[in-house]
């Protein structure tokens, strides 16, 4: 019997402590939820949380792909429709036939056929939201029939958008010491126009950093794509109506006779014109030839 009331005593005295354990547990781990919602509430990082990032940093994101396609038209135009669904633009577009050669076969006594072999391209330039450029990516992938290359680059543009920005802090102070010491120098004329080309050349430095800068986050925001089509060679046919030869005319041989004779009677004719002309000449040689004549008969007698 005091066996039997010891062991329900000690089983009473477990029973407490577990019971007593559990209600600290509980409240020990209602008291973690109260802390964490609160250090959650009042913006207290989280262990996973509390990591040093750096500053915001700037990327020039840029992407070049050359690939095979069916056909180069209808892909350019499906590039056209994802370019302007991801709110981007096309800055260039160049499609190009290039012929490779060209068959033309008589296949009727008045039809040709005429087949022209060419290949394809077109070299398209977009540009996209910086946040679009993985999704535009992967919408013209499934356009690729075979991929020549795929080249994606991020160029760290933060330390230069800064010194830009320095340079135009630093160029505005220079600038307004430069307005200062103008108004103290008086009104002499050499000062004052020394002063000015100082001020001039300092607004342009001012002014080319602004640009600068306005290029850096132009180019951040709306990441350039180059891509280049291709396709297999392609030919296309046509038919077309045989032109007859036409052959020059050839005057027969009779026809060529009498011109013979018309043309050397002409020749006689101006031939004997001509003597005529110049009957003058002639009858002096000969009167000169008698004349000749007599007087060496005369010296030999």
């Amino acid at each position: 019997m005091n066996l039997y009331l010891k062991q329900i005593s000690i089983v009473g005295v477990l029973a407490v402590c577990i019971i007593s354990c559990e209600s600290r547990y509980s409240s020990e781990s209602k008291s973690l939820d109260a802390n964490a919602a609160d250090s959650t509430a009042t913006g207290i990082p989280s262990s996973s949380a509390n990591q040093s990032f750096p500053d915001q940093r700037k990327f020039i994101r840029t992407a070049d792909l050359k690939f095979k396609v069916d056909n180069v038209v209808s892909t350019s135009y499906k590039i056209e429709d994802i370019v302007c669904k991801n709110k981007g633009f096309v800055t260039y577009t160049n499609l190009t036939n290039n012929i490779a050669n060209t068959e033309t076969v008589k296949v009727t006594a008045d039809s040709l056929l005429r087949t022209v072999h060419y290949n394809m391209s077109n070299d398209i330039e977009i540009r996209v939201p910086n946040q679009e450029l993985d999704t535009t990516l992967k919408s013209i992938a499934t356009l690729i029939g075979f991929i020549d290359y795929r080249i994606i680059k991020a160029e760290d543009v933060t330390l230069n958008e800064l010194s830009n920005t320095l340079t135009q802090k630093r160029t505005t102070k220079h600038f307004s010491r430069i307005t200062s010491a103008i108004d103290n120098k008086g009104k002499k004329l050499n000062d004052v126009l020394d002063g000015e080309d100082k001020l001039i050349g300092k607004e342009q430095e001012a002014d080319d950093a602004l640009v600068a800068n306005l290029d850096l986050n132009d180019k951040v925001k709306y990441s350039t794509v180059k891509i280049s089509l291709y396709q297999n060679e392609a030919a296309k046919t046509e038919m077309l109506p045989a032109t007859k030869i036409v052959t020059p005319y050839q005057p027969s041989f009779t026809s060529l006779l009498g011109e013979s004779i018309l043309s050397g009677w002409e020749m006689l004719r101006e031939l004997i014109l001509a003597i005529i002309k110049v009957w003058p000449v002639i009858l002096l040689c000969v009167g000169v030839y008698f004349l000749f004549k007599n007087y060496k008969k005369i010296s030999l007698k």
